[in-house]
C-alpha cells in the first residue's frame, strides 16, 4: 500500500502522523511518503533577486527542512519508514498530483476547525475529499488516537461495500470501536406509531420489508469486517446488543 502524507507548519502535523501510527494498518513493503507543499505566490519578476525576498525564501526552505525533520525524527521512533517530499505549489494541486503520481492508495490530510466544514469555501481539505482519485482520510485536531472509533454509514449498495472493504484493509478495524448506521426513510405514522423519533429502532420491531432492507444493508457489511478484520465480529441477530463492540445502530429521517 502507498500512503501519502501531507503536512503543514501548524501543530496539527503531529496529530496526522499520530493518526498515521494508530489507525493505518501498515505492513512490510507498504510505503509511505510525506509530503509539504511550500506556496509560491505570484511576485513581479523584478523582485526576485530582491535582498528582502531572498531572505525571505531562504527562511521558508529553512522551515520547510525543520518541518520534515522532525517529522521523521518522530516516524524513526516509531519504526515507521518514509519518504520525505517537498515541493512549491498550491497544496491540494500538489497533493492530488502527488497522489495520482505515486498512485496512493490512501491521502491523509489534516483540517483545521471550521475549514472543514465549509465555512473557508477551497480549503485544501476540501478539495483533495472532492479531487482525490483514492481513499481520504482527513484529521481534525485532537482526535483520541487510544480507542479510534468508527461511524460507517450503510446502504447495502456496491459503493457502501467497496466503501467498509477499504476502511477494513487500510485501517486497524480490528482495534477500532465500529459502529454501523443505516438510515430509514420514515414509513407511514400507521407503521411507525409504535416509535418516537429518538427511539433506536430494534430490528426484530420493523415491519418485514424494512427488516430486509436492513439485512441488505448491514449483512455485507458485517461480512466484509469479518473478512478482514483479525476480530470476529458477530452475526446480525448478536449484533442487536449495544454492549458489543460491533454495534449497529438505526435512525429514521423525515421523507
Amino acid at each position: 500500500m502507498n500512503v501519502l502524507v501531507a503536512i503543514d507548519h501548524d501543530c496539527l502535523w503531529e496529530d496526522v502522523l499520530a493518526t498515521l501510527r494508530w489507525c493505518v494498518w501498515l505492513e512490510k513493503g507498504d510505503h509511505v511518503m510525506v509530503l509539504h507543499v511550500e506556496s509560491s505566490p505570484w511576485i513581479p519578476h523584478s523582485a526576485e533577486s530582491n535582498a528582502g525576498w531572498v531572505e525571505l525564501t531562504r527562511a521558508s526552505s529553512a522551515r520547510a527542512e525543520e518541518l520534515l525533520s522532525a517529522a521523521s525524527r518522530t516516524l524513526d521512533a516509531w519504526d515507521i519508514e518514509a519518504e520525505l517530499l517537498r515541493t512549491e505549489d498550491d497544496a491540494a494541486k500538489a497533493i492530488l498530483r502527488l497522489a495520482e503520481e505515486r498512485q496512493a492508495d490512501l491521502v491523509i490530510v489534516g483540517a483545521r476547525g471550521s475549514e472543514e466544514r465549509g465555512f473557508l469555501i477551497g480549503s485544501v481539505s476540501q478539495k483533495v475529499k472532492a479531487l482525490a482519485g483514492t481513499d481520504v482520510l482527513v484529521v481534525r485536531p485532537g482526535a483520541p488516537l487510544d480507542r479510534p472509533r468508527a461511524l460507517l454509514a450503510v446502504d447495502g449498495s456496491r459503493e457502501s461495500l467497496l466503501g467498509i472493504e477499504s476502511f477494513a484493509r487500510k485501517t486497524r478495524a480490528d482495534q477500532a470501536d465500529v459502529r454501523l448506521l443505516h438510515a430509514l426513510d420514515r414509513p407511514p405514522r400507521t407503521v411507525w406509531n409504535v416509535f418516537s423519533d429518538e427511539d433506536d429502532v430494534e430490528p426484530q420491531s420493523l415491519p418485514e420489508p424494512l427488516r430486509r432492507r436492513v439485512e441488505h444493508a448491514f449483512c455485507p457489511a458485517l461480512a466484509a469486517l469479518r473478512a478482514h478484520g483479525s476480530r470476529q465480529p458477530p452475526s446480525f441477530a448478536e449484533t442487536c446488543q449495544p454492549r458489543r463492540s460491533w454495534t449497529p445502530r438505526f435512525a429514521t429521517v423525515p421523507t
